[in-house]
């Protein structure tokens, strides 16, 4: 069976002594990316299984996005790091730290890499095709989420986890529709879903063919 796994951890952990605060924030993006099953350990490290493989780069946004959208998590300069690896799993136990097969070996190699190059965000799938595209896009993607104000992540939190009508968005942070226009017009967060989107839809024409 083809699952997605996704391992990540805290970038900056040590800074914060707030823990209980992100961690509540980190399950609830854990929750609305759709995992089948998630782990917190070693007090900022993390690794869960979606139950739509399809849907893997919208939940490595979604948790990302979940914490830099945090004040006090922004403000100390902390962040998150993800690697998303799809692919088979061979070994399914009871904690998704024990289980194997080659999404999680995927997964876990590629954090190490993303940390020796201080990246933040990747994907290693089956299909090399869809990694060749992927690479160079997931840069762009933490480029422009390494350049979000405050004001950018906590729209695209916002954007990704409640609501894209910005009627709804305006009355969520209290400001006036044109300013919520401004807003996600500089987080790029409609263009950075659309990317999911297409991802999305790639992912589910290989796992039906």
């Amino acid at each position: 069976m083809i699952v997605a796994v996704i391992t990540g951890d805290i970038i900056g952990s040590g800074k914060s002594r707030q823990t209980g605060q992100w961690l509540t924030r980190l399950k609830e993006s854990f929750r609305i990316a759709g995992a089948k099953r998630s782990e917190v350990f070693r007090g900022d490290s993390f690794q869960l299984e979606l139950r739509k493989p399809e849907r893997a780069l919208e939940a490595a946004l979604i948790i990302r996005t979940s914490l830099k959208a945090m004040t006090a998590f922004y403000q100390r300069g902390m962040d998150v790091r993800v690697a998303v690896g799809i692919g088979q799993q061979e070994f399914k136990a009871k904690k998704v730290s024990e289980s194997n097969g080659e999404a999680y070996r995927f997964s876990g190699r590629l954090l190490d890499k993303l940390k020796s190059a201080g990246g933040k965000m990747g994907v290693r799938t089956a299909w090399p095709d869809v990694d060749w595209v992927m690479q160079p896009s997931l840069g762009l993607v933490s480029a422009i989420m390494d350049d979000w104000t405050h004001a950018s992540s906590e729209i695209a939190w916002l954007y990704l986890s409640k609501t894209t009508i910005q009627r709804e968005l305006s009355h969520e942070l209290g400001i006036s529709q044109p300013s919520v226009h401004k807003r996600l017009v500089k987080s790029h967060i409609s263009e950075l879903n659309a990317l999911a989107d297409c991802f999305s839809v790639r992912v589910r024409e290989l796992l039906n063919a």
